[in-house]
Order: structure tokens, then sequence, then C-alpha cells
């Protein structure tokens, strides 16, 4: 925990503790904080109960403290995490993200890449994310929530990759959308770690270094060159399929 306890100036991050309780219950009790925190205010009732859940969940649970005051909490994708965690990478372009997710290995991290959106990532998505949000909002976050139901992962050693561009798109608000969802189906202890260059969030186990950077720029100009290549020889095959077989079969010639 050391490697995370640190300080900035009048600011102290700290994992939370037990008498942290009325300090957060200041904040998650108030209906327009919960309101943009899109989760539901904490009663007087129910306090004890969405304190405890959160502190005994399994994630790292962190406390930002002023002037000896918990004023903020942060969750985390550790450094421990990263050599036990798989990362769930949405599939958001089929061609690029199969070079991407190389290149993101190749750095120490477990991933494991999606599948392409189905009938069923489409249902999941309308019933847990808010229904005015854009349709590839819907179905991006619904095909992580379809992975995450299908039993094929350990939810306690899972977590989950997601870009934030901190722009006036929707797609900044995906994190926080799919945390809302994550608690609605009482999966709050999967980390949900931000893919951004803006430094709008940080987790001490995952960073984009000059050689993942490299990596990552390397892999979008081959996803270019492979998708112009495909898109312009598939409409001209004789038989069907050998255009995506050939651009398989350099894959990893290309990595």
């Amino acid at each position: 925990m050391g490697n995370i306890n640190g300080s900035s100036g009048e600011i102290l991050i700290r994992p939370v503790k037990e008498n942290d309780l009325e300090d957060l219950f200041e904040i998650y009790g108030d209906e327009e904080t919960s309101r943009y925190l899109l989760n539901d205010a904490w009663t007087k009732e129910n306090r004890q109960e969405e304190f405890e859940k959160r502190l005994n969940n399994g994630a790292l649970w962190l406390a930002v403290v002023k002037e000896n005051k918990v004023i903020g909490t942060l969750s985390v994708f550790t450094k421990e995490m990263k050599d036990t965690y798989t990362l769930l990478i949405p599939q958001m372009a089929p061609i690029h993200f199969n070079f991407l997710k190389d290149v993101i290995t190749s750095c120490g991290y477990k991933v494991s890449l999606l599948p392409p959106v189905d009938t069923n990532s489409v249902e999941e998505g309308l019933k847990y994310i808010n229904n005015d949000a854009c349709y590839p909002t819907i179905v991006t976050l619904g095909q992580i929530i379809s992975a995450l139901k299908s039993g094929k992962y350990d939810l306690d050693k899972t977590a989950v990759f997601m870009s934030q561009t901190g722009g006036g798109c929707r797609a900044s608000n995906y994190i926080a959308l799919l945390r809302k969802a994550l608690k609605d189906l009482g999966m709050e202890q999967i980390p949900v770690v931000s893919f951004n260059a803006g430094g709008l969030e940080q987790n001490p186990g995952f960073r984009i270094t000059p050689k993942m950077a490299m990596g990552l720029a390397i892999g979008v100009i081959y996803g270019d060159l492979a998708m112009r290549v495909l898109y312009a020889t598939r409409p001209y095959e004789k038989n069907k399929g050998e255009s995506e077989r050939l651009l398989e079969s350099w894959h990893d010639r290309i990595v």
C-alpha cells in the first residue's frame, strides 16, 4: 500500500478507514452530489450498509483527505492488480483493436479483447444504460456488461479498460455510465481503468509509457493500412472470405 499512499500539498490520499463513515455520508448522502455521481444517495438508515459494502467489496477504495476531513474517494487499478487481473477491452474497431490489444499485452498486461457486438450486447445496454445515451454508448457498454455476465471471467480478478476523451462527446461519460451499471449489477468491485491522455483519471497499475504510446501509434497506422487494403480488395474477391483470411495470415507477421 505504501506505493499508493501519498500527498500533494494539503491533499492526502490513503485507504478508506472505518471512522471515515461520517465524512463520506456528507458526500454520498447529498442528493445533488449523488446525482452527478450517478448513485442513489445514502440515507441514515442504509449508510452503514452502503459503507461496509463498498469497504469490503475487494477493490481498493481510497480517501481524498484535506485538513483531516475526507472530501472524496477514488477507486483505482493498482500495481498489484497488473499481474493478476484481466483487462477487458471492448471491440470498437475490429481491425485496429486486434493490433492495439497485442501492444498492451507486450507491456505486461493480461488483456482480453471482447468479441464484436451482438444482439445480446444491445439488449444489455438498453437494460442498464440510460436510454438518452447515444447508440454507440449503449452497444459498447452493453458489450462489456454481456461479457461480465457470461460467466467466462472471475469478477474478482477482472478490470475494464475504457477510453476517455475529455471532450463534449458522450464518450467522456462512458466510464461514469459503466460504473453506475456495475453498481446496479452488484459488480462494484470491478475497477474501470480510464485510458486518456489528459490526466482525467490516473491508476497506479496502468501507465501509458513511451513504449506503449509508440506501439499504439504504429498499431493505428497498420490498422488504417490493413483496413484500406481490405476494403479495396474484398468487393472483387472471387472466393468469399479469402480477403479476410489473407489479412489474418499477416497479423502475426505485422505484430
